[in-house]
């Protein structure tokens, strides 16, 4: 039977209790009826996970118990950016969710000049804190220990900080094909554009930059299905869906 996952950034030692947040308490307590005394898996975001018992569950407030360190499941040897063209909320939150299980070690939501979605400083906190629920979530579900990282900004301000020296754009006449990337790669970036796609000044921008166009086949895509078709042909060339190693080189 499946243990029930939740995520604890703070969990640390074997033989402390912790507390519960809110969510996470309703949730155990009066989605799932987990009844005092439960056993459940506890993980950290940074690659850890425990064997824990639950103490309670009620009212929003609740409190767990580490028995044991235990195995995580091991990330994937190809450390993963997912740069994505800001989208509706819907699709947005799809993407991250999908992204999570296929391993993705770090995603990027780009606000570019023709994203239909336009965020203020406030609504833009507000998504943040929306999309790293449903990475959490995700996480709980698929196994994973390790939280990826989530982050909102410009093209402009992306391309000013540090990116994997191996870095594509997806284009539908990309020269370039998944075959052709070398197995042993360790790490990359893949941008995907938002639902307009890129504006012409920006695909100049990022050619400067020098992303590979890299194409995936005949048809065009809808962006959301682009990203995950690009996660997965990488994962099946060079990642964990190809029985690689999960020690990185």
């Amino acid at each position: 039977m499946r243990l029930t996952r939740v995520y604890l950034p703070h969990a640390r030692d074997v033989g402390t209790r912790l507390a519960l947040g809110s969510e996470a308490a309703v949730h155990l307590g009066r989605v799932l009826r987990l009844a005092n005394g439960s056993d459940i898996e506890v993980f950290d975001g940074h690659g850890r996970a425990f064997a824990a018992r639950l103490i309670m569950a009620r009212a929003g407030e609740g409190e767990v118990e580490l028995l044991a360190e235990r195995p995580a499941i091991p990330e994937s040897p190809l450390s993963l950016t997912l740069l994505q063209g800001l989208l509706r909320n819907e699709k947005m939150d799809w993407v991250i969710q999908k992204a999570v299980e296929l391993g993705v070690q770090r995603i990027v939501a780009i606000a570019t000049e023709r994203s239909v979605v336009r965020l203020a400083a406030e609504r833009s906190e507000r998504r943040l804190r929306h999309w790293r629920t449903i990475a959490i979530n995700a996480c709980e579900q698929c196994g994973r220990s390790v939280l990826p990282q989530i982050e909102l900004t410009s093209l402009a301000q992306l391309l000013a900080g540090a990116l994997p020296a191996q870095r594509f754009v997806l284009q539908p006449r990309g020269a370039m094909t998944v075959d052709e990337l070398d197995t042993a790669l360790a790490q990359a970036a893949v941008m995907i554009g938002p639902e307009g796609g890129f504006s012409e000044r920006e695909s100049r921008t990022l050619a400067d930059a020098e992303f590979r166009a890299l194409r995936l086949g005949p048809r065009v895509m809808r962006t959301e299905t682009a990203a995950l078709a690009a996660l997965t042909a990488l994962q099946m060339r060079c990642g964990d869906l190809a029985g690689r190693s999960t020690e990185r080189d």
